[in-house]
């Protein structure tokens, strides 16, 4: 018997010395392995940018998100991801109507909020619909809250404490909107705080005392598949996979352009885009994929920007699904733009412009009222080959449409700075 003990003794202390010994291995190799990282380079240009500039895009990637191939075994995954890659048309407007519908900004600069909002209500329309027992429900989420919650100054000085540095109408960014929707912060429902189109300075009391009614436990960033050219594939299929099983991924493109630019890269009659040069088109639009089409023709784009193939991802976007105004209020309004010019051509009041004047600018006119559908009644689709929209690519994993915790303790209020990688 004491032999035995002896035994168990020496096996107990071997035991130990290993589970010592390697954690002491753990330790330097973690110590190895944290190396500070370098900053994207559009985050390093983008600090060269004045105040004023950086208001008129959205900031970039802090870093680059390594690739990392997929190793997971579990043959569920694998299939999904095979479902993906075979799949050649796909969109969430087919399987969730109801909660794809076009919104619209309108004036404000809130694009960001929207593409954000887009995914978390998605993410919980899909995981409804993956549910035996589906029951649909339509989800919809106040953008106004996102956006006047993350801002600092409000009526009368009064300060926001865990506002970001921004001012409302600043625009934002997929890590704001992270931070708002994972730290307890939002989102609330649209009803609770409705949109307005403006962006006037409130009392802090209005988005304060309001009822969180969601919450987000796991997120995603895709790496930027222009870059890595090798895995394009491999990526496009994660971010395809992603859209099928958990809703709507943000992403980011250059949204101010028309066939006027000196560098086209947007076909209205067809709501396509594709970006080829990003020093005149620089991202300063958030949108929201909600699928793909491999085989999205490429004269479907502007006839000066063209991509090499086919396939397009399928936008939605924030700004409604037409321009609408009164033909009388229309006309006034480009007198009153071009009053110089419409004078020479013999107009002399607004009243005058010809209504065909109107349709050569893509309007069409129904009695006393001139609309203009705004791409693919509010959809665009966006060539796999444009420059910026691999370029910030996030989406929710894992959210519940109540809250269910008392308490969140957290060490701060603001995003990520930092990317640990564990394999």
């Amino acid at each position: 018997m004491k032999k035995l003990k002896k035994i168990v003794l020496i096996i107990l202390l071997v035991f130990i010395i290993i589970m010592l010994s390697t954690q002491k291995i753990i330790a330097t190799s973690s110590q190895s392995i944290i190396q500070p990282l370098e900053y994207s380079e559009d985050y390093k240009k983008w600090l060269k940018l004045s105040d004023e500039e950086k208001k008129k895009v959205i900031m970039p990637r802090i870093y680059d998100v390594p690739f990392s191939s997929s190793t997971n075994k579990n043959i569920i995954h694998q299939a999904q991801m095979v479902g993906a890659s075979l799949t050649q048309k796909y969109s969430l407007r087919n399987v969730i109507p109801e909660n794809t519908k076009i919104r619209n900004q309108e004036q404000t600069n809130s694009c960001w909020a929207f593409a954000a909002i887009s995914s978390l209500e998605t993410n919980l329309a899909m995981r409804n619909y993956r549910n035996p027992e589906y029951v649909s429900e339509i989800y919809d989420f106040s953008e106004r809250h996102m956006e006047y919650a993350t801002s600092r100054i409000f009526a009368n000085n009064q300060i926001n404490s865990i506002g970001f540095n921004r001012n409302v109408g600043d625009g934002g960014n997929y890590y704001i909107a992270e931070t708002y929707l994972t730290t307890g912060a939002g989102a609330i429902l649209e009803g609770d705080m409705p949109f307005e189109n403006n962006e006037d300075t409130i009392n802090l009391s209005s988005i304060q005392n309001k009822t969180i009614a969601s919450q987000v436990y796991d997120t995603i960033e895709f790496p930027n598949y222009q870059i890595y050219t090798e895995e394009k594939t491999e990526i496009m299929n994660q971010i395809k996979q992603h859209i099928q099983n958990y809703g709507a991924v943000f992403a980011c493109i250059h949204g101010n352009s028309s066939s006027t630019t000196a560098f086209p890269c947007y076909n209205n009659d067809t709501g396509a885009k594709y970006c080829n040069n990003v020093f005149a088109h620089q991202y300063d639009h958030a949108v929201s994929i909600i699928g793909w089409d491999d085989n999205y023709d490429i004269n479907n784009f502007s006839e000066q920007a063209r991509p090499t193939q086919n396939g397009a991802w399928i936008i939605r976007n924030s700004w409604g699904e037409k321009l609408e105004y009164r033909l009388a209020e229309l006309k006034e309004a480009i007198f009153e733009a071009n009053k110089e010019q419409c004078i020479k051509r013999g107009w002399n009041t607004a009243e005058e412009i010809p209504n065909s004047i109107i349709e050569e600018n893509g309007y069409t006119i129904e009695n006393d009222m001139a609309y203009m559908k705004i791409g693919d009644n509010g959809l665009m689709y966006v060539s796999y080959e444009d420059k910026n929209v691999g370029k910030a690519l996030w989406g929710i994993i894992k959210a519940d449409g109540k809250v269910n915790y008392e308490n969140i303790y957290k060490y701060d209020d603001y995003f990520p700075y930092a990317y640990i990688t564990l394999n």
